[in-house]
């Protein structure tokens, strides 16, 4: 065999075997997805918490004060929205019912507004493209899956006073794996201070256009506006994960 045919059959077992992990690693995540929501949203908060985290640090603050300070402000929030967004999602599960049957009378107004224009269309075509009850069902289930989310977070809080207490100990971790205790690792603390400003900006556009689609909803009357803001709030976040 000539050495050209070797590399031409090295290359393909080397296509089909980096294939075939490929395909391993996504089924792997596609299991382990439950598992890897909680730590991307623990380390999405931690990544929010280390900002006041190490400023608190630069003021002379220790470690262990700061970490309970970060954990007990973000308690407190999480609770506060908590309660605001839960009272307003167990009122919409109690309207659901109320809403499709409004849903079915917009159906039925609209298909006698097409006869009108003498476009026929039975019960079973219009329900066949716009079925209230799917729609019903899919939105109740959307809030179902954000509640079962939310419901871990005392998990997600115990990982994320984890990720803190560690980070502040990780560069020294570092210099004494690496038996350097002078380095400083610029490349590395450039590219964590980029992702935290990042976050930081992205939470905040995120919570200003929230609030504005929470105000605006409010003045057009749409009910439970706050619930509406806070999903508009999380969908945000969707392109930049």
């Amino acid at each position: 065999m000539s050495m050209t045919e070797q590399k031409t059959r090295y290359r393909g077992a080397r296509f089909f075997i980096n294939a075939a992990a490929f395909v391993i690693i996504l089924w792997g995540i596609n299991l382990a997805q439950p598992v890897l929501v909680l730590f991307l949203v623990a380390g999405f908060l931690a990544t929010i918490g280390m900002m006041p985290l190490l400023w608190m640090e630069r003021k002379g603050i220790p470690s262990a004060a700061a970490v309970l300070i970060v954990m007990a402000t973000m308690v407190t929030i999480l609770l506060g929205v908590g309660i605001l967004v839960g009272a307003s999602f167990s009122s919409f599960y109690d309207a659901l019912p109320l809403y499709q049957t409004r849903f079915h009378e917009m159906l039925v107004g609209f298909k006698t507004m097409l006869e009108k224009k003498g476009i026929t269309i039975t019960d079973t075509m219009l329900l066949g493209y716009v079925n209230p009850g799917t729609v019903m069902t899919f939105t109740a289930s959307l809030f179902t899956s954000l509640s079962s989310a939310l419901s871990n977070t005392v998990l997600i809080l115990f990982t994320v006073m984890f990720i803190l207490l560690e980070a502040l100990s990780f560069p020294a971790k570092l210099r004494s794996a690496l038996d350097k205790p002078d380095a400083d690792f610029p490349r590395v603390t450039r590219f964590f201070n980029e992702i935290k400003h990042y976050i930081a900006i992205t939470t905040l556009m995120n919570l200003a256009g929230a609030t504005l689609i929470t105000i605006w909803l409010s003045v057009l009357g749409v009910d439970f506006a706050v619930l509406w803001g806070f999903l508009a709030f999380l969908l945000a976040f969707v392109p930049t994960v």
